[in-house]
């Protein structure tokens, strides 16, 4: 029987990641993505975050930057949040939505219960590191499958650790 504690501790699941991205508004800009012709639109960053690598230094992007933040190897089953400041003002934060899954509605498909049960058991995985290990072995296990949709599901299960914010 395990100790209380190790119960405990194995009931918990993830609830909240922080990603931290610090932002310097209207910093010395040198990258190409950022230079637009004055009667352009207003500058859009991509930001692709890969939460198994090193964190970051700070990011320069001109005021009134649209930002596109894309979390890689994010587990499924957390709220991930995002705190952006600048020197000397308060942090705005906001929660990613997480993605809607379809997932469960392909094990009733001829061929798809195997890869459902494989995808259903990556998206319960707790660890970044981990997630980032196991998409190759489901994009093998997918190409090997007879399921019909392999590529969809395949498509829906990896995009469940891959959430998006929009901030304009």
């Amino acid at each position: 029987m395990k100790p209380p504690s190790a119960r405990i501790r194995s009931a918990v699941e993830p609830l909240c990641r922080a990603v931290v991205l610090t932002l310097v508004i209207g910093g010395r800009i040198d990258a190409a993505p950022f230079q637009a012709a004055a009667s352009a639109a207003p500058p859009r960053a991509t930001l692709d975050v890969d939460l198994t690598l090193p964190k970051t230094m700070p990011l320069a992007v001109p005021s009134g930057t649209d930002l596109d933040i894309r979390l890689r190897n994010a587990v499924p089953g957390a709220l991930h949040r995002i705190s952006m400041g600048t020197r000397g003002l308060p942090a705005h934060r906001f929660d990613l939505p997480k993605p809607f899954s379809t997932v469960e509605s392909y094990a009733a498909r001829a061929g798809c219960g195997d890869l459902t049960q494989e995808a259903l058991a990556f998206l319960s995985l707790a660890e970044e590191s981990e997630i980032a290990a196991r998409v190759p072995a489901l994009e093998q296990s997918a190409a090997r499958s007879s399921c019909d949709a392999a590529a969809v599901l395949l498509q829906e299960t990896v995009k469940q650790t891959r959430p998006s914010l929009r901030i304009t």
